[in-house]
């Protein structure tokens, strides 16, 4: 069995593509913890507008009655 030489050239290619696949993935990792945590943000702004809009209804549901005006008459 003979062991082939191995080649400057594979290694620095195979170091170059290690590299490339570190930048991709923190890349990666960085754009996800982003949109995790503007999905936080959104939620907590979902639950306070969701309690604001409770708190409206709870205070104007049902509507008040508006006095009924008669209708009015137009001359022809």
């Amino acid at each position: 069995m003979s062991a082939e030489p191995e080649h400057p050239v594979v290694h620095g290619e195979l170091a170059e593509l290690r590299r490339r696949l570190d930048v991709a993935y923190a890349r990666v990792e960085g754009g996800l913890a982003l949109l995790s945590h503007r999905a936080e943000e959104t939620a907590k702004e979902v639950d306070d507008l969701h309690t604001r809009m409770s708190s409206l209804e709870h205070a104007r549901w049902p509507c008040p009655r508006w006095p009924s005006s008669p209708p009015s008459e137009h001359s022809s």
